[in-house]
């Protein structure tokens, strides 16, 4: 084996010249380092890379190579400010059999300069760390869970203080939101839109104006589409709602089940019960439902449940209170089947129709668990101080 100088200045031993059969012979890290002073582009830098390196070096042979590249992938960064090409290089050499720590230290440097640049260009940032999720492969890994974490701090920080940053929070939940496709965190980026839209106009009226340019965004349209709704929903555009999900030619569930509240906003119950009823019935025995098919499930079911509730009082009809409490006992049920947050409204709802059935002990107990859920609920607090008698 003859023997060279890698960029560390270290005695570096080369495999035999060539593989048996013919074909490319191994490279040293230095001669590696001279084809890329070269400027040779990278879709030729990555087949020598496949053809001189890793069919020659084990994963630690490789790593004089890998700081090579990564050193390549710095200057791309800092001198050429060349995200997309940066990007490719550290994609690549994740892609390759290099040891783990040396994969775990590429991950931790996308993440790193991500977080660097989110203020100057907070689109790169997304970029690197959608790339580095991507890399990981794997949802379940801690690396990646830790990626969607780091951009879940950015949203809150986003969203706290006097001034909020509406449109870069909802870019960077619109990528968590795609990254983790049908999954209960891509429901929990819905919900957490929901929740801050309904708490403020602002976030109701930037989100809907810039939302209202996805076009030219190029946002996912699942992600457009019920954070449009959401937002119209909790800014009580009831109208603009049903307008919105009409006007698509095959609304989707989670569509569909907007609508039907937005119907029984407008005091249209049996419209609405029969939307949900359709739903209900299209994943009815189902044991492998995705989790905004299970999120329809439990919405229909409030939906539905609200409406019999208010017809129930209309008619004074003790039957349908009674079907209301057992759409809000499924409701909670399939939650928890389905491992998804229950809905502080599930219990809300489930309060008033047992006090319309003159049940006041359970009604209590069924506001005090929307309160556990979450300790702001106006609703939940009101029912509470309503249905427990004052102290003697």
């Amino acid at each position: 084996m003859r023997t060279g100088l890698n960029p560390a200045g270290r005695i570096f031993l080369r495999p035999p010249t060539a593989p048996r059969g013919g074909g490319a012979g191994p490279i040293f890290p230095n001669e590696f380092n001279a084809v890329i002073r070269r400027g040779v582009s990278l879709r030729k830098l990555f087949e020598i890379y496949s053809e001189r390196v890793s069919k020659h070096f084990d994963p630690a042979g490789q790593v004089p190579f890998v700081k090579v590249l990564m050193a390549r992938a710095k200057w791309l960064f800092e001198f050429q400010n060349d995200i997309d090409s940066t990007i490719k290089v550290w994609t690549f050499t994740h892609s390759q059999n290099i040891p783990a720590n040396s994969k775990d230290r590429i991950i931790r440097t996308m993440v790193e300069v991500g977080n660097k640049v989110s203020d100057q260009d907070l689109d790169a940032t997304i970029k690197i760390w959608s790339a580095a999720y991507r890399a990981i492969g794997d949802h379940q890994d801690p690396k990646a869970r830790g990626i969607i974490s780091n951009m879940w701090v950015f949203v809150r920080r986003y969203l706290s203080g006097k001034h909020w940053k509406i449109v870069p929070a909802i870019k960077v939940l619109h990528a968590v939101y795609s990254l983790c496709g049908d999954s209960n965190m891509a429901e929990s980026v819905v919900s957490y839109i929901m929740s801050n839209g309904a708490n403020s106009r602002n976030v109701r009226y930037e989100g809907t104006r810039f939302l209202g340019q996805s076009n030219r965004h190029g946002l996912n349209p699942s992600f457009h589409a019920r954070a449009v709704g959401g937002l119209l929903y909790y800014d009580r555009d009831y109208p603009g709602v049903i307008n919105f999900v009409d006007s698509f030619k095959r609304p989707t569930a989670p569509l569909l089940a907007l609508k039907a509240e937005a119907l029984r906003k407008q005091q249209k119950p049996d419209q609405a019960i029969k939307i949900s009823n359709r739903l209900l019935k299209r994943f009815s025995g189902r044991t492998d439902l995705s989790a905004s098919e299970a999120r329809v499930v439990v919405d229909s079911l409030c939906c539905r449940g609200y409406c019999r509730t208010e017809k129930g009082k209309a008619s004074n009809n003790q039957r349908t209170l009674s079907r209301a409490v057992a759409d809000f006992n499924l409701a909670i049920r399939k939650s928890k089947q389905f491992n998804l947050p229950v809905p502080p409204r599930s219990y809300t709802g489930l309060s008033r129709a047992y006090e319309l059935q003159g049940e006041h002990e359970k009604a209590v107990i069924a506001a005090q668990k929307a309160l556990q859920i979450d300790h702001n609920s106006k609703k939940a607090l009101k029912d509470i101080a309503r249905l427990t008698p004052p102290p003697a």
